[in-house]
């Protein structure tokens, strides 16, 4: 995964070719896994093809460059979202905070728990989760092509 050098206006966190290196450890793990869940053909869009995120300068050409469905764009965030912490955690990073702060705990009376353990059983169903937690290893069949994310509704 290439890195834009320092300095580089970046007016999105990837925008085909590059990672905007100039941010937060735990954006530029959310990113990394961004590109390991995304199927080649939407690793060289801009933030992947699931529209802007919250960084996004230019939110009108990653709205254009989206290619799935909101609710799989839902989806493909949500995962992205936990396989981040976990590597924030594994790495020894302060991952109970993008816990928080990515909302994981928001409706923990009603529905929190049930969210959490679905997206923790996908991505350990799509190989993320092995014995070998560290960014990048033990990953198995991991992205869904585009006629399959269509197909999430």
């Amino acid at each position: 995964m290439a890195v834009h050098p320092p300095g580089t206006r970046c007016p999105f966190n990837w925008d085909g070719a590059g990672l905007n290196g100039d941010t937060e450890a735990y954006v530029i793990l959310h990113e990394i896994a961004h590109f390991l869940l995304a199927p080649p053909e939407r690793r060289g869009l801009i933030d992947f093809g699931l529209g802007p995120g919250p960084d996004t300068l230019d939110r009108d050409a990653a709205e254009r460059a989206a290619v799935l469905p909101l609710l799989a764009r839902d989806q493909d965030e949500m995962a992205a979202s936990l396989l981040g912490i976990i590597w924030e955690a594994r790495l020894g990073q302060p991952a109970l905070a993008s816990f928080l702060d990515q909302n994981w705990l928001e409706g923990l009376d009603r529905s929190a728990a049930a969210f959490f353990s679905s997206a923790l059983a996908g991505l350990r169903r799509r190989g993320f989760l092995a014995l070998d937690p560290r960014p990048g290893r033990g990953i198995g069949d991991t992205a869904y092509s585009l006629s399959e994310a269509r197909q999430i509704r």
